[in-house]
């Protein structure tokens, strides 16, 4: 799976990075387009360009929640009876590129300050693949306002004063292959059915399971069959019928003891900066990603504790990749 990067017109005045504050020293006066502008981008996306007008200093990180009505004035959704009205558009903050003006590309932007209070002009993303600050519960669960500005969440059943957003489709991070036949020695599995193949399995997602090596992840899957490798160049070690776990959020890595990073990650399956770490040694959110595919070194906010090289898998929470078809608050609770 992957998330959108790119739109197909310019953004802002030939930059990547938000407009604004308009009318002060230094910066444009107006918008350099029309609040509630449209274009188009990859993986079946759009973004609509709004106004965003903080009182203070903020920081967005791309994939935080908008919402905004006809007046294309966003602000970040949030409980309230009365915080925002049915019938308005969300989408998520971002910071991506654009095709064929490279000489402006500001780097691997994930996150903005609005160092001041004031107006600014932001692109939004509403539909499409995207980054998205939400926590995943059960993909068939409803998606409501948190009490974190900026976050959404799954529940079972309405919550006093949430408002249920409809056109959020939240993949789950894992999925299980049961009946999967394993042969010891081999670097691939077959699945119980061509149509398990199919239920979300993408390359790179890391594989667990009796017989399965630590660390491996999907390398390739046709049919019936899934390849993988390891860092460790190991096989399966078992024969039978067994589940299988496919899954995203995910990584592996060698934990380095007092210092802020996870080296040797040869796959990075729905991993993002911004995101917080779970796992043995772990601490804090991720700052940055760098390397190639099959040797990422992910920094992050805080000191490693314990070195623990391959031995637990690092999960990550609050950004997931989500499908977006035009979001809107469907219903106050």
């Amino acid at each position: 799976m992957s998330i959108a990067y790119k739109e197909y017109e310019g953004i802002g005045s030939r930059l990547f990075a938000p407009e604004g504050p308009y009318g002060a020293a230094g910066n444009a006066p107006l918008p350099s387009f029309l609040p509630g502008s449209v274009v188009a981008g990859d993986a079946e996306s759009e973004f609509t360009f709004v106004t965003f007008c903080p009182g203070a200093a903020v920081t967005l990180n791309q994939g935080d929640w908008l919402i905004w009505d006809n007046s294309y004035l966003a602000v970040q959704p949030v409980l309230g009876a009365t915080a925002h009205p049915v019938g308005a558009s969300l989408g998520t903050f971002f910071l991506g590129g654009r095709v064929g003006d490279p000489a402006s590309q500001q780097g691997n932007v994930w996150s903005w300050t609005f160092a001041a209070g004031g107006t600014y002009g932001i692109w939004v993303q509403r539909a499409g693949t995207s980054l998205s600050n939400l926590t995943i519960t059960n993909a068939n669960k409803q998606v409501n306002t948190s009490s974190t500005p900026g976050q959404l969440t799954q529940i079972t059943a309405g919550v006093a004063n949430s408002l249920t957003i409809s056109g959020v489709g939240a993949p789950a991070t894992s999925y299980s292959l049961a009946s999967s036949v394993l042969v010891s020695g081999n670097f691939f599995f077959t699945l119980a059915s061509a149509t398990s193949a199919a239920k979300g399995l993408y390359k790179g997602m890391y594989l667990s399971g009796t017989g399965i090596p630590n660390g491996s992840y999907i390398t390739d899957f046709d049919g019936t069959t899934v390849w993988f490798t390891n860092k460790a160049g190991s096989p399966i070690s078992a024969s039978g019928t067994v589940t299988v776990t496919a899954a995203a959020n995910t990584v592996w890595g060698t934990i380095v003891n007092g210092q802020p990073y996870i080296t040797g990650v040869p796959s990075i399956p729905g991993v993002y900066p911004n995101q917080t770490l779970s796992g043995t040694g772990t601490s804090g959110t991720i700052k940055s990603i760098t390397g190639v595919p099959g040797n990422y070194t992910i920094t992050m906010s805080g000191n490693a504790g314990a070195g623990n090289a391959f031995a637990s898998a690092i999960t990550t929470s609050n950004y997931s990749e989500t499908f977006l078809r035009w979001p809107y608050g469907q219903t106050q609770n």
